[in-house]
């Protein structure tokens, strides 16, 4: 009769520890896959901020590389964030979900934020380089003015002092 209660006591723990095996290894790949999906949607966000911020010259290079970057940004990216998260929190106690909440409601703010202020960035860009393009263009205009002013100036004195040869001669 004892032998039977061990048995199946033993039993009993054996499908126990094979069941709490099972939730760390679902815990374990829950935070794996949370973390991933946060790693990519920070860097992503840093890379973003840097270029808002960043004071370089507006070149067309830059600007259809920052295009592609905010055109072409995975949009599965929040939403793999969002589910892993609901996933880690099935598999954490009470007390140790405030702080992935809180990260992904951090993370989901700066998201909306940066894809708001991208358009207005991209535009601040090429007219940036409009602008430049149009100095320069305006400086090379007077840089041509200026020759062709000395130039008028040279012909000028030149024309004076043979009108003045020739008044000589003649008087």
């Amino acid at each position: 009769h004892n032998m039977q209660q061990l048995n199946d006591r033993f039993n009993y723990v054996i499908q126990n520890s094979q069941q709490w095996e099972q939730r760390l290894g679902d815990s374990l790949n829950n935070w794996n896959q949370f973390k991933d999906n946060e790693r990519n949607v920070t860097e992503w966000l840093t890379q973003a901020e840097t270029m808002f911020v960043e004071k370089h010259f507006e070149s067309r290079t830059t600007i259809e590389t920052q295009k592609y970057f905010f055109e072409n940004v995975n949009q599965r990216w929040m939403p793999n964030l969002v589910d892993s998260a609901q996933n880690l929190l099935k598999t954490l106690p009470p007390q140790e979900q405030k702080p992935v909440v809180d990260s992904v409601e951090v993370l989901q703010t700066k998201w909306q934020n940066v894809l708001a202020q991208a358009p207005a960035h991209l535009m601040k860009l090429e007219f940036r380089a409009d602008e430049s393009a149009f100095y320069q263009t305006v400086q090379e205009v007077e840089k041509e003015l200026n020759l062709e002013e000395q130039a008028l100036n040279r012909n000028a004195l030149r024309h004076d002092a043979d009108a003045d040869q020739l008044a000589g001669r003649l008087s």
